[in-house]
């Protein structure tokens, strides 16, 4: 994996989206932020919390993250929705072929690098 990433999407309708990738950080942090017309939402994991900026009422409401909440839970329920959807022979919540999507996506992006050239993707 590369140890930085540096992605920059437009979309067909406009939309313009980066994502930033950086292993060298000396302290951990990882974050989302969406913002669009209605307002702008915040993801902060070392805060804890998701915060919502609402536009039409300039106000924010913040969520915390519970105080039992355990990371590792979360990777073995997913693991365990895994096999039971494989036992099951039913679908995942995210389906392989969404995972080949972004997948597809990665790899234009470093392709996209390695050549200096923009690449579209459809």
């Amino acid at each position: 994996a590369e140890d930085t990433a540096e992605i920059l999407f437009r979309f067909d309708s406009g939309a313009i989206g980066e994502v930033h990738l950086d292993y060298t950080q000396r302290a951990y942090q990882r974050s989302c932020q969406i913002t669009g017309d209605q307002g702008t939402i915040l993801w902060d994991w070392n805060e804890g919390r998701v915060r919502h900026y609402q536009a039409d009422t300039g106000k924010w409401t913040t969520y915390e993250q519970t105080p039992d909440w355990n990371i590792n839970q979360m990777y073995c329920e997913e693991l365990e929705h895994f096999l039971a959807c494989v036992k099951s022979r039913r679908q995942t919540v995210f389906p392989i072929v969404e995972a080949a999507k972004v997948t597809a996506i990665a790899l234009a992006a470093k392709e996209s690098a390695q050549a200096g050239t923009r690449m579209e993707l459809r």
